[in-house]
């Protein structure tokens, strides 16, 4: 393997390694023309190439070859716990100049046609890749998808990627991840970071869908229609532009049903992606009230408003939300509990749904309401004994870091939009002299 790799003027890596169980079945016959017929069984292999590591079990390719041209005639592939297989034959073949290897046809998944060259002297390559459609299955979506695309990589390595992905049918379970920082100049971060590699890659292109796909995680379910498209330059960061139309959807919330009115996602090329967010949902109360939720600005920064018919304040409409009445029903304000009570009641309530319909766990959850009449919220968690972590987000947004020495003294960290401070507090006991 070593000598072909070398003859092909493929350049020896750097760093490889590689243990492999390999069974190999070869007939020969000389007749004619020379027939060489090969069953190779890989019951286990692990490789490793400079930094990344590949394994699989259960490995079988079966080759013919004959006048110059190699015929694949199945084959199954296990990588990095994914299998892939042709039972079509796939055809390789190599010019008369014997300077490149030229791909008649090679099948991926039996519906996925690759087509192209690779001039083995200069690098160069040139793949066409087409299906009319091919069903994808994976942990983040099941769908059916027609393929156009086309790759180049010429003899300076620089790499171009062109052409379009259409959706046909199918779910998506992708649940995004998002990393959470703090940029402030005076907060110093240190962690290690790889040097990210830079790619002579340019790529454009489409991914649009034929009709609605259904966007399906736990407690919410709607249909979307997808309009984006995949951009990058050379040395820089792929780009993500276009729109998620969502036609429907429903987001339960313990026995809440929230409905998805039409709505848009839109994404403008950000790094990292921050979705401008257009999205209208509806509430219908047990009373028959009718509750509108606007949620607008970016994914990272939303700005939540609320509105109702009939009219009802902030707090009531919060309470519908929570308990399916108003807040004067729910709370007794009789014997005097203020505002400011029914509001801690309300965050109570708000804190253990969302304890009991997430993976979030939180200690603190309180709504927050000033003298004018506008809204807040604070959220917290415990890590250990020592160490909690709360957001609050009121007339100005911060986070406070609370770290306790011992169970009388404390620091507490505040960063907030406008400045920084760090503030050490003493609980005193009861009977304590000091």
């Amino acid at each position: 393997l070593a000598t072909l790799l070398e003859s092909l003027g493929v350049q020896k890596q750097k760093d490889l390694s590689y243990e492999a169980s390999i069974d190999a079945k070869t007939i020969i016959k000389f007749e004619k023309k020379l027939l060489v017929k090969t069953d190779i069984e890989i019951p286990s292999y692990d490789l490793k190439i400079d930094s990344q590591n590949f394994s699989g079990e259960d490995n079988h390719l079966e080759f013919l070859y004959t006048q110059n041209r190699l015929t694949l005639e199945n084959y199954t592939i296990d990588l990095q716990d994914r299998h892939f297989y042709a039972t079509k034959s796939s055809i390789f073949s190599i010019d008369t100049d014997r300077k490149k290897i030229i791909l008649e046809k090679f099948y991926l998944f039996d519906d996925i046609l690759l087509q192209g060259d690779f001039n083995y002297t200069t690098q160069e390559l040139e793949l066409f890749v087409k299906s009319d459609k091919f069903y994808y299955s994976g942990k983040e979506a099941s769908l059916d998808a027609a393929l156009d695309l086309h790759l180049k990589i010429d003899k300076d390595k620089n790499q171009t990627i062109t052409g379009k992905v259409e959706l046909l049918d199918g779910e998506i379970y992708y649940v995004p991840q998002k990393d959470y920082t703090i940029s402030d100049p005076d907060i110093v971060i240190i962690q290690e970071f790889k040097q990210q590699q830079l790619h002579k890659r340019s790529i454009d292109i489409e991914v649009v869908a034929k009709q609605p796909l259904k966007y399906k995680v736990k407690d919410l379910e709607m249909m979307v229609l997808p309009q984006l498209s995949l951009r990058q330059k050379p040395d820089e960061s792929l780009l993500l532009y276009g729109r998620l139309l969502i036609q429907n959807g429903e987001y339960k919330l313990g026995d809440k049903l929230f409905s998805f009115a039409q709505s848009e996602i839109n994404f403008d090329g950000e790094v990292p992606i921050n979705p401008q967010l257009d999205i209208r949902v509806h509430h219908q109360t047990l009373d028959y009230r009718e509750i509108e939720i606007y949620i607008t600005n970016t994914m990272d920064d939303p700005v939540i408003l609320f509105s109702s018919n009939p009219p009802m304040s902030q707090e009531d409409i919060l309470s519908y939300i929570l308990f399916g009445e108003s807040a004067s029903s729910v709370f007794d304000t009789s014997g005097g509990s203020s505002t400011s009570l029914n509001m801690l009641l309300l965050g109570t309530g708000l804190k253990e749904l969302v304890n009991n319909n997430s993976q979030i766990h939180v200690d603190t959850l309180n709504i927050l309401t000033s003298e004018e009449g506008s809204l807040g919220y604070e959220v917290g968690a415990r890590f250990n004994k020592n160490i909690r972590l709360i957001y609050k987000s009121d007339e100005v947004s911060s986070v406070i870091l609370q770290y306790s020495l011992s169970r009388n003294v404390r620091f507490d960290v505040d960063v907030a939009q406008t400045g920084q401070g760090v503030s050490i507090i003493y609980i005193k006991d009861l009977g304590d002299p000091l």
